[in-house]
């Protein structure tokens, strides 16, 4: 498949779950235990996966050459993330829910943190955030635009 000038390239198990995915010369490797991702690794990064004995994700590492940053996921009764924490406790992001579930992200940080590198949080070429539900199901659209969360948070004047 062909986006552009990249070459994008997939590869699935078995149960249908993807293992590979390359964009032009990159590759990202998904590691999987049954259907729990265990590792998410790039060439230049990679996400490592905690999960409790009920097979709930508790949070992840993200691993790059030059840090490792232990994420905390804080859930609300629900199950939906409504934060997450590093180990000393500083907020890396917060989101909230309206009815019919769908995350606003209200603040993101480090700065240099992108959604794209998320595996369950992406960016679509129209600038539309879309997410992967916790049992990996395929990603379902919010109908929030990036231009408008930059717009409310200050970020942007158009």
């Amino acid at each position: 498949m062909t986006d552009g000038t990249d070459t994008l390239s997939f590869a699935y198990n078995e149960a249908g779950l993807r293992t590979e995915k390359t964009v032009g010369s990159a590759t990202r490797k998904y590691i999987w235990n049954e259907s729990q991702l265990l590792a998410d690794v790039g060439p230049d990064d990679a996400f490592y996966f905690h999960y409790n004995s009920g097979g709930d994700m508790l949070g992840y590492m993200y691993k790059t050459a030059n840090a490792e940053t232990e994420c905390i996921l804080v859930k609300n009764q629900q199950g939906d993330v409504e934060r997450i924490i590093g180990t000393d406790g500083s907020v890396l992001a917060a989101y909230s829910y309206d009815k019919v579930v769908k995350p606003e992200i209200l603040r993101q940080a480090p700065p240099n943190f992108k959604v794209g590198k998320n595996p369950n949080i992406l960016l679509t070429r129209e600038g539309e955030i879309a997410y992967q539900g916790a049992r990996g199901t395929g990603f379902q659209n919010t109908h929030l635009f990036m231009k408008n969360i930059l717009l409310k948070l200050g970020l942007t004047t158009q």
